[in-house]
């Protein structure tokens, strides 16, 4: 005898799939989490970073607390709990679901930048040399939130940004890289151990109201990148530049304090410059400020403008 399934039961399997489907692939964070070493893991508060940042990427967690993600569905914000989060670094790459209106948010919970950190150790391999790496991710902004680097290897750098990471924000945070003075042998075309490095691509980077303490570079940038917005930002005792960037488009440096110091007697500079631009038309740099103290440098500049920066169909505006 054949047997057939009425309409509404087929309907309902249909559905009941689409609905698992849907779960399955589509992000799933939304709305207000915490970080908290105190509390237990639960829904809405992860542990340690390796969990947050886990459930983002591939809805998984060490933590023990069920997992939420991956992806997201909505803007998120993650309150992180003020302390030392010491041997610990971020590594975000695509999230799923990130977009304009579904932003990464991590802050600090008092807003206090010097409460809230994350501290990695240099290393010796390039393979670990971040504190937060934002590789290919878009949409994600810090908070008021500390990073530093500890001990005297050769990769210490800070924050590094790549594989076209764009639309995304530092706001009022610490990037605390070792003191690391230029050389005549490294120039100051060298990214390695900067506060700020980018290996690639990002496009729309704001950095506001940070402070960039040591590192060989404050912010070094050689990759082609657009609307790159570095403004109201303290900038103090780099190693070479506090700003060495080439190849930019629409790029925005406005409002800065440079404190370019040196390391002291025995830890001469080759190069202190407050800002080195090269090949970036329609260039904005407008009402820094620049202190250039540094005693032990054979090249000391507050400004360097090259290599065909400006042309008149996208001039440069510089101006305090």
């Amino acid at each position: 005898m054949k047997r057939y399934l009425s309409t509404k039961c087929i309907l309902f399997v249909c559905v009941s799939l689409a609905l698992l489907f849907s779960n399955t692939i589509f992000g799933q964070l939304n709305g207000n989490y915490t970080i908290n070493p105190t509390q237990a893991a639960s829904n809405s508060n992860y542990m340690d970073w390796a969990s947050a940042v886990g459930d983002l990427l591939s809805g998984t967690r060490t933590d023990g607390g069920t997992a939420q993600g991956s992806g997201v569905s909505g803007p998120v914000t993650i309150t992180v709990y003020d302390t030392l989060y010491s041997n610990t670094n971020v590594l975000i790459t695509t999230i799923t679901g990130a977009s304009y209106s579904n932003t990464i948010t991590f802050k600090s919970a008092k807003g206090n930048s010097s409460k809230c950190r994350l501290q990695y150790a240099s290393s010796t391999t390039s393979t670990d040399d971040y504190v937060v790496y934002l590789n290919g991710a878009d949409y994600v902004t810090f908070k008021e939130i500390g990073m530093e680097r500890t001990g005297t290897n050769t990769y210490s750098t800070v924050l590094q940004i790549g594989n076209d990471a764009d639309n995304n924000k530092f706001i009022g945070c610490l990037f605390k890289g070792r003191k690391m003075p230029s050389s005549s042998s490294l120039g100051f075309a060298y990214g390695i151990g900067s506060c700020v490095y980018f290996t690639g691509n990002g496009d729309s980077l704001l950095l506001d109201g940070n402070r960039l303490l040591y590192g060989y570079n404050g912010v070094y940038n050689t990759n082609s990148c657009v609307a790159a917005n570095y403004i109201n930002n303290l900038i103090d005792t780099s190693g070479s530049s506090g700003i060495y960037t080439t190849n930019q488009t629409a790029l925005v440096i406005k409002g800065n304090t440079f404190n370019m110091g040196d390391f002291g007697a025995g830890s001469g500079h080759y190069t202190s410059y407050a800002m080195r631009v090269e090949i970036s038309p329609a260039l904005v740099m407008a009402n820094n400020k620049v202190s250039m103290t540094a005693v032990n440098s054979q090249v000391c500049r507050a400004l360097v403008i090259a290599s065909n920066t400006s042309n008149a169909a996208a001039p440069a505006m510089i101006y305090n």
